[in-house]
C-alpha cells in the first residue's frame, strides 16, 4: 500500500488474513481531522514507526472517541494491528474503512489483502484486489499492489508484469507503475522498454529511484571491453570468452535494434566528456541517439507492444517537439551533476513549456478489466 510516512512503509508490505469479499461501493462520509486530531495522529505515526504498536493504538482510539467517521485513525489504527499480526482487529477496521468515500479506500482494500496474505492466503489477497478493482476500476495503486502479490507471493513475474501494464493504461499518471515496470523490465532483460518507461516517468514526474534506474538502464549491459574498464589484455580476453550473450525476447515488442544502440551510445557519452563535453550535454546526446533509434524501429501494427502503444508515442514527441534538451535537465535536477541547476533557472519559460506539455500529454487510457 501506497501512503506517506508510515503509508509509505506499507505500500511495500505484502501481508493478510481472511477470505475475500465482494465489496459493495461506499456509502458514508467521513470526517476530517481537527487541528487537535491532527496532532493526536501524528503522534500515534510517531509511535508506530518507533514499534509502540499498543501506545500508537490508543492514540488512534483517542481520536475516534472523539470522531467516529475518522477514517485516517481507522487506517492507522488498522495498519498498527496488522503489524502487531492481530488479523481479526486489523480486517474489522479496514473494513470499516471501506464503507466510507475517502482517498484512502484503496489503502483499505490494500489493508484487508495484506492480512490474507500474511495469513498465508495470497490467492485470497488476489481475489481482493480483484474485487476491490471492481469498485475503483481505475485505481493504479489497486493494480500495483496486486502485481506486487503475484511477483512476491505467487511468484508469478509474467502475470505481475501483464498486472502493471493494465493499470497504466487505466491510471497512466499513477507514477508508481512505470517506476516498477522499468525495474522489472530491466531486471528481465527487456532494456529498451525499460528505457521508454522510464523516461516518461522521469519527464512527468521525476525522482531519486526513477533516475538511478535510468541511468543504469542508459549504461548498456556489462560489458568488461568497456573504455576505463579491465585494461590488462588478458583480463579483458578471459571476461570476452565467458560472456555468454542472452538470446532477444520479442514478447514485449521486437526492440533488438535498438538495444544494440545501448552500449555504444553510451560509449561515446564517455568519450565525449573525455574531449571536454559536460556530463549533462554528453547525456543529452545519448538520449537522442536512443530516440532516433526509436524512432526508426519499424512497428509492426498485427503485433502491437504495450510500450509500442503507451510509451513510443510519447517519446517521439519529446524529441518532435525539440524538448530532449530541457527533459535531460529537467529529470538530472536531483543528480550531483554541475549545471544542471543553473540551467534550469536560466532556462524557465521553456522548461516551464516541456512541463505543461508533458503532464497534460494525453496516454493512451482504458478501461479496467
Amino acid at each position: 500500500m501506497l501512503k506517506p510516512c508510515s503509508i509509505a512503509v506499507a505500500a511495500l508490505l505484502l501481508c493478510a488474513a481472511p477470505a475475500a469479499a465482494q465489496f459493495a461501493a461506499p456509502t458514508r462520509t467521513a470526517v476530517a481531522s481537527t487541528p487537535a486530531q491532527e496532532e493526536i495522529l501524528r503522534a500515534g505515526v510517531e509511535l508506530h514507526d518507533k514499534k509502540e504498536y499498543d501506545a500508537a493504538i490508543a492514540k488512534y482510539q483517542e481520536v475516534l472517541k472523539a470522531n467516529v467517521d475518522n477514517v485516517t485513525a481507522m487506517f492507522e489504527m488498522a495498519y498498527s494491528y496488522l503489524e502487531k499480526k492481530d488479523h481479526a482487529r486489523s480486517l474489522e477496521l479496514a473494513r470499516r474503512g471501506t464503507e466510507y468515500t475517502s482517498d484512502l479506500l484503496p489503502m483499505f482494500y490494500d489493508l484487508i489483502a495484506s492480512n490474507h496474505d500474511a495469513q498465508g492466503n495470497p490467492k485470497q489477497a488476489i481475489e481482493t484486489y480483484r474485487q476491490a478493482i471492481k469498485v475503483q476500476p481505475m485505481s493504479g495503486a489497486l493494480y500495483y499492489n496486486l502485481a506486487i502479490t503475484y511477483r512476491e507471493s505467487l511468484k508469478d513475474a509474467k502475470m505481475a508484469r501483464q498486472t502493471l501494464k493494465d493499470g497504466a493504461r487505466v491510471d497512466p499518471h499513477y507514477a508508481a507503475i512505470p517506476v516498477l515496470l522499468g525495474q522489472w523490465f530491466e531486471a528481465e532483460g527487456y532494456r529498451t522498454q525499460a528505457f521508454l518507461a522510464l523516461t516518461t516517468v522521469m519527464a512527468v514526474e521525476p525522482s531519486m529511484q526513477a533516475y538511478a534506474l535510468w541511468r543504469r538502464v542508459l549504461k548498456g549491459p556489462e560489458n568488461p571491453m568497456a573504455k576505463g574498464v579491465m585494461q590488462d589484455p588478458d583480463m579483458r580476453r578471459s571476461a570476452t570468452q565467458n560472456m555468454k550473450p542472452q538470446p532477444p525476447k520479442f514478447d514485449e515488442g521486437d526492440f533488438a535494434a535498438v538495444d544494440a544502440q545501448f552500449a555504444p551510445t553510451f560509449q561515446g557519452m564517455l568519450d565525449s566528456m573525455d574531449d571536454g563535453t559536460t556530463e549533462v550535454e554528453a547525456l543529452i546526446s545519448q538520449v537522442d541517439a536512443l530516440l532516433d533509434a526509436i524512432a526508426r524501429q519499424p512497428i509492426n501494427p498485427k503485433q502491437p507492444s504495450f510500450v509500442g502503444q503507451q510509451y513510443v508515442p510519447f517519446v517521439l514527441a519529446l524529441k518532435q517537439k525539440n524538448y530532449v534538451e530541457p527533459f535531460v535537465y529537467w529529470a538530472t535536477q536531483r543528480a550531483p551533476v554541475p549545471g544542471v541547476r543553473e540551467w534550469l533557472k536560466a532556462n524557465e519559460p521553456r522548461v516551464r513549456e516541456f512541463r505543461e506539455w508533458a503532464v497534460a500529454y494525453p496516454f493512451p487510457t482504458a478501461t479496467a478489466k
